[in-house]
């Protein structure tokens, strides 16, 4: 199987010829524009949004847009002008879009870094490579019965003496046929993707002339026809022409043999040449303006690991770009002539994105929420290996297997299409097979309840919500495509809000709360969600559909906070959720364990500081440490562990603190005695010239101290108590100058002895 990844090719920019000029200081700091992902985008050229003030003058010839230090050719707008919808295409933002080239040899992150901090860009967006989201296999075959994803029923397993085929693994479309529709001629469906042979004898009569108005080659700018295989088994998914006696059915194929919806082939790929991005969604416009009001795109942005497509897709949904920008032109207008009067069976686009084959939990531009992203299954109600995945995927559709599995009947288990050839069909796998399924049902609908006042959202809520949930099997359930069931769905209208959440609503002072909603019945209406509350740290993150509600703890001061979650205030479908939120009182941290006092070896001390403190709260503590002689010792954490580092000897006192998130502490302080261990007892100082010190190197109930001079003449002698925190002190004011002997013996009979200098 083939897995197409191509760069795209630019054509040349012209440029801007105006007056007046912008430049920009080059003070360009490289570690902020190297966090920009750079997997999958096409180098030399980058997408501009200026603020509508830049792009009227640029436009009037007032300035000229330049750039230094990135070896700037051209900057020239993306969208091409058209008259007649000049005013739609402003209110869509479309005439902010201005595309640069520029040396490929400057990194794309340092180009943008360097434009989104000129005055009037209001931001900047990347090119990107794209691929065909199928596994081709070629299996030119004329069996009809081959399709097993539009009626598994059995005859496949009874052909081919197998159980591979699960009887009822298909998208239960014949019922549609035969109780609502086959298909209209008043739907025009654009095909993304290879171009589409117009002569083909199952597609005759479906594929609108390539011309003004028509299908068009976006690849070379003309409207020259290019047939490509994957692009022809895509259309022919959607709309080969049904009961005429050969080939296949398509989905929307009629009934007549005439044919049914009919297909704007938009080639954006000729063999291995790929139209630029730009190209591409130049495309949107083009299918908005000339009649389409569905739209199916079996490709995705390339990328080589899915750590590059993670990044990529949080950048996609994170930042503006001229491809969404477009995607959400074809939703906003299709179906609308100029004058925002609907036209179309539809009012509003619906674009399918096939969510890509490379077994990612990621994919773009298929994340963008407004479109449909479609995941693949096989025939066997398993979750396609190949297939992309994750929340962002609305839907499950036939695909066929990967390669490898039921080699000798793997073109069976694959999805049929019209091949290149006037009289051609193959046979591919992948999510580009599964996007068309949901295509083609999607025109079926806009077939039969199209009209004015039928509207994209409505279209789309009876194509999700008429779904198989937990159908497939494998890495995701649900929800599966179903014609009949998108047909039978009958909206209620009735909002409701629904939350798995089963917790007290309460929290202590340091944590953080989220609570998330489903918001039901609001496909159509789209009202928006608001919430009620006096939390200073409370927040909402909502869609139609979904919400969160997040409350950071820290921010709020302790107490009770009522929260209302409402959605469509004011309307008659108002609904609302409400709760009283608790932030309990934060309790300042406890000394659990005292600490003891330490005698230590001048060296490295490991210190058990695990059950000093605790908190009645049940957070994490900090813990710091201050010192009162750094030149002493002091602690350090060295793999994760305190340690004691003691320098020279001598005493010094640590203090211990503990603080809690909120900033509560509790401290301890303790004494360590730096020594020489080798020695039982520490007589200093030495010279000394008024008090002596005798101290031992461990407790003592008691000492015996005696001072001789000359001929053992004993000249003091004292009987005390010590340790290493209290020593014996003694009074040498009133001997004469010179050296004597210290003796010590203590309790246990452990005898010392070190001559002195007295000065």
């Amino acid at each position: 199987m083939k897995n197409f990844s191509k760069a795209l090719i630019l054509a040349a920019l012209s440029v801007c010829a105006c007056t007046g000029e912008l430049d920009l200081p080059q003070d360009t700091d490289l570690q902020e524009y190297d966090a920009e992902p750079t997997a999958g985008i096409t180098p030399g050229s980058i997408y501009i949004e200026f603020s509508d003030q830049m792009a009227d003058q640029i436009a009037a010839g007032e300035t000229v847009f330049t750039v230094s230090g990135i070896g700037m050719k051209s900057c020239r707008r993306l969208f091409e002008e058209n008259q007649k919808f000049s005013r739609r295409y402003h209110d869509a933002g479309l005439d902010r879009w201005y595309v640069v080239e520029f040396d490929d040899a400057v990194p794309s992150t340092k180009a943008a870094y360097d434009i989104r901090r000129m005055d009037g860009v209001e931001s900047v967006a990347y090119p990107h490579k794209m691929k065909k989201s199928s596994l081709s296999f070629p299996f030119n075959d004329t069996y009809s019965y081959c399709q097993w994803s539009l009626s598994s029923d059995g005859r496949l397993n009874r052909e081919l003496n197998t159980s591979d085929f699960a009887e009822g693994c298909d998208i239960n479309v014949v019922p549609v046929w035969t109780e609502f529709t086959a298909g209209s001629h008043d739907v025009i469906v654009a095909v993304m993707d290879g171009g589409v042979n117009p002569n083909h004898e199952d597609m005759s009569g479906v594929v609108l002339p390539f011309g003004e108005g028509g299908s068009k080659n976006f690849v070379t700018n003309s409207f020259r026809s290019v047939p490509d295989e994957h692009g022809a088994n895509v259309a022919g998914i959607i709309g080969a022409v049904s009961n005429n006696g050969i080939g296949i059915s398509g989905i929307a194929g009629g009934s007549d043999g005439t044919g049914g919806v009919k297909v704007m082939s938009c080639t954006i790929v000729n063999g291995d040449t790929w139209a630029t991005d730009e190209s591409v969604c130049s495309a949107f416009v083009w299918a908005a303006d000339n009649g389409a009001v569905i739209c199916n795109n079996s490709w995705n942005y390339s990328y080589d690991n899915e750590s590059d497509a993670r990044d990529a897709q949080k950048y996609f949904l994170e930042n503006r770009s001229p491809i969404k920008t477009a995607i959400d032109y074809f939703i906003d207008y299709a179906g609308f002539d100029a004058d925002g009067n609907q036209v179309g069976p539809v009012a509003g686009g619906t674009v399918v994105f096939s969510a890509g084959n490379d077994g990612f939990a990621y994919s773009v531009p298929a994340c963008h929420e407004r479109v449909i992203a479609v995941a693949a299954h096989g025939p066997d109600y398993a979750f396609a290996s190949y297939s992309n995945f994750g929340d962002w995927v609305d839907i499950i559709a036939p695909g066929g297997d990967a390669p490898g599995r039921y080699a000798y009947r793997a073109g069976y288990r694959y999805i049929i299409g019209p091949g290149i050839g006037n009289n051609t069909y193959n046979s591919m796998a992948g999510t580009s097979q599964a996007a068309p399924h949901v295509t083609g049902v999607a025109a079926l609908l806009a077939s039969y309840f199209g009209g004015t006042g039928f509207t994209n959202d409505m279209l789309r809520e009876r194509l999700l919500k008429g779904t198989r949930e937990n159908a497939v099997s494998g890495r995701m359930t649900g929800p599966m495509l179903d014609a009949y069931g998108a047909f039978k769905y009958m909206p209620d209208g009735k909002i409701t809000i629904t939350t798995a959440y089963s917790g007290n609503y309460t929290i202590r002072s340091h944590e953080n709360f989220e609570i998330d909603y489903n918001i039901e019945g609001n496909g159509t209406a789209k009202l928006p969600a608001e919430v009620e509350s006096d939390c200073p740290s409370l927040s909402l993150d909502a869609t139609y559909s979904k919400a969160r509600i997040s409350v950071v703890g820290l921010e709020a001061d302790p107490g009770e906070y009522p929260v209302r979650l409402v959605v469509g205030r004011g309307t008659d479908k108002e609904v609302s959720v409400s709760f009283t939120l608790t932030i309990l009182e934060n309790h300042p941290p406890q000394v659990n364990v005292p600490l003891e006092d330490m005698v230590v070896p001048a060296s490295l001390v490991s210190l058990n500081l695990n059950n000093a403190f605790s908190d009645p709260d049940q957070e994490p503590l900090t813990i710091t440490m201050t010192t009162s002689d750094s030149k002493v010792a002091v602690v350090k954490v060295l793999q994760n562990e305190p340690i004691l580092e003691a320098y020279s000897f001598g005493m010094v006192e640590l203090t211990f603190t503990a603080t809690d998130a909120r900033g509560a502490s509790a401290s301890q302080s303790i004494k360590v005695l730096v020594r020489d261990t080798s020695k039982s007892y520490d007589v200093y100082p030495n010279p000394v010239t008024d008090y002596m010190f005798v101290r031992p190197g461990e407790a003592a109930t008691s000492v015996e101290i005696e001072i001789t001079g000359d001929f053992g003449r004993r000249v003091i002698s004292k009987t005390a108590k010590a340790s290493p925190f209290e020593p014996v002190k003694l009074d040498l004011t009133t001997l004469d100058p010179g050296q004597y002997l210290v003796n010590v013996k203590d309790s246990s009979g452990k005898e010392f002895s070190q001559n002195i200098v007295k000065l």
